[in-house]
């Protein structure tokens, strides 16, 4: 669970650089990534049921809010186009050990998606993520 925010991340992250050579990776990413899953699921929740969604919606009065939103939605790139490059970084940010504050905020305050879809994407992402952590440590020790 400390893997996913932004100041326990660094911990998470140091216990699995910890356990790396104590552990087999196919084991211990899916059970971090469900640990992972349960902080996405809660920074999800109150990002939008929350005052969250309000400051959301304030940002997007901003002056630098409204330009990135017009290069984004220029007529040239098609809402598939804006999904795929979203969901992208997003991804990046959610399975890195970037704190996953951000990536959550995109997807949940831009998108409608269903909690369940949101969980299965964020639990493949953050499994993957941790994976990729606990092999490139094997490798490296």
């Amino acid at each position: 669970m400390l893997f996913s925010f932004g100041f326990t991340a660094p911990f998470g992250l140091g216990i699995f650089i910890a356990m790396a050579s104590e552990v087999h990776p196919l084991i211990a990413a899916p059970l971090a990534g469900a640990g992972a899953l349960l902080s996405d699921l809660l920074i999800f929740q109150l990002i939008r049921f929350s005052i969250f969604h309000d400051e959301i919606h304030s940002l997007r009065t901003t002056r630098v809010f409204q330009r990135l939103e017009s290069l984004f939605h220029h007529e040239r790139i098609s809402g598939r186009l804006r999904n795929i490059l979203l969901w992208s970084f997003a991804g990046i940010v959610i399975a890195s050990p970037l704190p996953d504050e951000f990536g959550v905020m995109l997807v949940s305050g831009t998108t409608k998606m269903k909690r369940t879809d949101f969980g299965l994407i964020c639990f493949l992402l953050n499994t993957v993520g941790v994976l990729l952590i606990l092999v490139t440590v094997r490798a490296v020790v």
